[in-house]
């Protein structure tokens, strides 16, 4: 895979990654921020404005008409998080010139329209359009709400905030509603001109074949001014205390069971590798531990599977289970932990694991996004491999690596979402 690195400014770097398995090239350019409580409300409020218009489409419709113009391409802004750096993104997709009538080149008008956005936002005043801004808070607070209402995922995010609580892992990526609900035009406006002016970025350009004038077509029409280079760092934690325990209790129906670990492992770090065949081994694929024992053999629960969060490095074993089978639950899944960490793993179940996650690395080269965003969190973490050199690294992950990653796997916190009618 021929992958070019590139700064034309100072705190601006440009990567393009060859690929030819897609249709289409896509472009992200990210700013990275730290994950504080005011950066989240701000930049997710931010990212649905942006989207209403620019000063050149003023409107939703107008900008879905020049897009159509381009092939159906598309451009957006959006707000995430790679562990505790925000990643305030803007996205460009369309067609590859193989696939345009009589071969036309979309990359200058594609860039053309995505300088638009990011330099040329809708003002009113000093401001963003305020007519637009009380629009999206209200759809904000309203996806904010809504997290209660679906209880698998309210569970881990419960987990995930008690567990890592006065860290800013614990701060939601859509932010807290009485901090969206103060902001006007003019706050966010600030805060937009500092996030172009001053934070770190990383662009890049997934499906290019030629790199140089990738490089140079971004330059033109993001003329982006030198800037900081420190990009936010993740605080991981390698140790816990005594273990927690919280239970609320709520009128469901299926009680849900989240047990939040650290897993004491750097996500920019050869034991990655290893913690991630033991993820596979322990719960995220079919033939997996919890999914075989605990599920299917035992019956104490409807589902039940960890989710990591490998960028701040901590996992959460997500189970919905019955009220009464709590405790029986709990235990299963520490024993099958334990029994792993023993070194009792099969052969079987080794190459079954390196499969699945191999797998799932070389899948990524399939999607130029799912490309695009491996090198966009590669850059912040500070990853330098491609997924075909992590497949690689995979197939060679041994029992001995995988038990010693699962002896760094530390129970921390217990969360307990109690089914009863109230």
């Amino acid at each position: 895979m021929n992958v070019t690195h590139l700064s034309p400014v100072t705190g601006v770097t440009f990567i393009a990654v060859s690929n030819d398995k897609s249709k289409y090239d896509c472009l992200t350019l990210s700013f990275l921020l730290p994950r504080t409580r005011d950066n989240t409300a701000r930049c997710s409020l931010l990212a649905a404005v942006i989207n209403r218009g620019t000063n050149r489409y003023p409107t939703m419709r107008a900008l879905a008409a020049v897009q159509e113009d381009l092939y159906s391409a598309s451009v957006s802004a959006s707000s995430g998080a790679v562990g505790e750096c925000i990643t305030f993104t803007f996205s460009l997709c369309f067609i590859n010139k193989k696939y345009t009538i009589g071969g036309e080149d979309l990359l200058d008008r594609g860039m053309d329209l995505l300088s638009d956005m990011v330099l040329n936002p809708l003002l009113r005043g000093n401001g963003f359009d305020d007519s637009y801004v009380a629009t999206e808070k209200v759809n904000l607070i309203t996806d904010i709400r809504s997290r209660l209402d679906n209880k698998d995922s309210y569970a881990v995010r419960r987990c995930i905030e008690l567990m890592c609580e006065g860290e800013l892992f614990a701060n939601p990526v859509d932010g807290l509603e009485q901090d969206v609900a103060g902001l006007t035009g003019e706050d966010i406006y600030k805060h937009y001109v500092n996030i172009i002016e001053n934070c770190p970025a990383v662009a890049v350009y997934t499906g290019a074949d030629d790199h140089g004038k990738a490089a140079a077509t971004f330059s033109k029409y993001l003329p982006l001014a030198a800037r900081g280079t420190d990009i936010p760092r993740t605080e991981i934690i390698t140790s816990v205390g005594g273990l927690r325990r919280y239970t609320d209790v709520m009128d469901i129906n299926q009680s849900k069971l989240a047990i939040g670990f650290r897993t004491g492992v750097l996500p920019s770090s050869d034991e990655a590798y290893a913690f991630g065949v033991f993820n596979e081994l322990f719960g995220a694929s079919p033939t997996s531990r919890l999914f075989s024992e605990v599920r299917e053999k035992q019956s104490l629960c409807y589902y039940c599977t960890p989710i990591p969060q490998t960028s701040k490095g901590i996992s959460v074993v997500a189970a919905g289970i019955a009220a009464a089978d709590k405790e029986r639950a709990e235990q299963a899944i520490i024993d099958q932990l334990d029994d792993i960490k023993r070194g009792n793993i099969t052969d079987t179940e080794l190459s079954a694991a390196v499969r699945s996650l191999r797998s799932i690395h070389i899948g990524i080269t399939d999607s130029i996004r799912a490309l695009n965003r491996w090198y966009r969190t590669g850059f912040v973490i500070g990853r330098e491999d491609d997924p075909c050199r992590a497949a690689d690294r995979i197939a060679r992950v041994t029992a001995e690596e995988t038990v010693a990653a699962a002896r760094r796997v530390l129970e921390d916190t217990v969360y307990f979402l109690k089914g009863e009618r109230i």
